[in-house]
C-alpha cells in the first residue's frame, strides 16, 4: 500500500475558503489542482506540489507532457493572444481518436490544425 497520499481537485473553480478547508480538514499533503474533460481521456493541465494555494485558486496548472495546447477564435481557429477567452484547443497523443460509431459528431468535434500535427511529429509525439 502507497502511503504517499494526494488529492486532485477537479470540477469547477472553487472558493479560496473552501480549498483550505479542504486542505486542513483532509490528512492529504499534496493538493493539486487541473483541468480535462473526457475527450482527453482525462486531464490536460495540472498545478503542481510547490505551486501555493493562490496559484491553485487563479489556474489549473501547466500542460501535461506530450500535449499541445492553445487559446483560438471558435469560428475561425485563429490563434488568439495570451488573456484573451477563446476556445480551448488541445491536440496530442491523450485526445480521443472519435466518437465510437459517430462519424457525424466525430467531424463536428475533432478539429484538425495542421501546424499542430507537424510540431506533435517533430516532437515525436504521433499526432
Amino acid at each position: 500500500m502507497c502511503s504517499r497520499r494526494f488529492g486532485i481537485m477537479a470540477g469547477s473553480a472553487m472558493l479560496e475558503e473552501l480549498l483550505k478547508r479542504v486542505m486542513t480538514t483532509f490528512p492529504i499533503p499534496r493538493l493539486y489542482t487541473n483541468w480535462g474533460m473526457t475527450e482527453l481521456s482525462s486531464i490536460a493541465t495540472m498545478t503542481t506540489a510547490t505551486d501555493n494555494v493562490a496559484k491553485k485558486m487563479r489556474t489549473a496548472g501547466r500542460l501535461l507532457p506530450n500535449l499541445l495546447g492553445k487559446i483560438v477564435e471558435s469560428n475561425t481557429g485563429q490563434v488568439l493572444p495570451w488573456g484573451t477567452k477563446g476556445e480551448i484547443v488541445i491536440s496530442g497523443w491523450a485526445v480521443m481518436h472519435g466518437y465510437y460509431g459517430n462519424e457525424e459528431q466525430t467531424r463536428a468535434t475533432i478539429k484538425k490544425h495542421e501546424e499542430d500535427a507537424e510540431h506533435a511529429q517533430l516532437a515525436g509525439h504521433g499526432f
